[in-house]
């Protein structure tokens, strides 16, 4: 994999780049289990409420989540295929999963940063 530094403009190792991605799947899986938690806190406070609409959209939420922490599961599983990456595609092809997942995740955190903030100011 040595041989493969010009891919990015900042000429950063292929191996490199593969760790920072790691480290960042790691913290995305924590971070999904936090929400997790925190959904299901949400959803006992919108039963005191009797806010339905909210418990409704919290349950939606918590399967996405779950679906997403899956997903990201799987691929960290997969991840341990890199070893075997002989060519650049094979390493392209694994950096370009990690930014699709990178865009969900994302996307999800601010759907549920959102729906939580609207709860929050329901509940006021």
């Amino acid at each position: 994999m040595n041989n493969k530094n010009n891919l990015y403009a900042n000429d950063i190792d292929l191996d490199t780049y593969h760790k920072i991605n790691s480290l960042e799947l790691n913290s995305w899986m924590h971070q999904l289990n936090f929400i997790k938690i925190d959904l299901e806190n949400l959803i006992e406070i919108c039963m005191v409420l009797n806010e339905k609409n909210f418990i409704e959209e919290l349950k939606t939420r918590t399967v996405e989540n779950d679906y997403l922490l899956n997903k990201l599961l799987n691929y960290s599983s997969n991840r341990t295929n890199l070893i075997e990456c002989e060519d650049i595609h094979c390493d392209i092809a694994f950096i370009s999963e990690h930014k699709n997942l990178k865009k969900i995740y994302i996307n999800h955190l601010i759907e549920y940063q959102n729906l939580k903030n609207d709860i929050l100011k329901k509940s006021i």
